[in-house]
């Protein structure tokens, strides 16, 4: 099973749904509405220890960052944040799209209706995810 695999199964199992994710080299961003009872640290404990069991090298550490949407936060600009964030990181080209994003399978995000031929982002907004970065609490980059 892949990362992607085990991020998609949240939803399978009934453990969250996926609302976007991007898998870089050395760290996850993803943003999921819980499903079960399950806690945001059992969600990130469950894929954390599918993952290592098929990449016995990576090494984890001890804690991770969360962050609980609030009404007057706009789930959108997460979404378009966590899509940009491998481009941001210069972890791929603009010219590129990127092998680990996840999208909604129930949300048809607006950034995605604006997209460039082949899933490929708009220059502009390196600086717009950019500056929404710089604004996050810090340990959410």
């Amino acid at each position: 099973m892949t990362a992607i695999e085990t991020i998609e199964s949240l939803e399978t199992s009934g453990n969250g749904t996926v609302l976007a994710a991007s898998i870089m080299p050395d760290h996850i961003h993803l943003l999921v509405e819980l499903g079960t009872p399950l806690s945001v640290s059992q969600i990130v404990g469950k894929v954390k220890s599918a993952i290592a069991r098929m990449h016995h090298e990576l090494k984890w550490q001890n804690n991770f960052f969360e962050h609980q949407l609030r009404p007057e936060d706009q789930i959108e600009d997460f979404a378009f944040y966590i899509f940009m964030n491998p481009y941001c990181a210069h972890a791929c080209c603009l010219d590129q799209s990127w092998f680990g994003w996840l999208s909604s399978k129930i949300i048809r995000w607006d950034f995605e209706n604006k997209l460039q031929p082949g899933g490929l982002p708009q220059l502009e907004w390196l600086d717009q995810a950019e500056r929404f970065g710089a604004n996050l609490p810090r340990g959410a980059d």
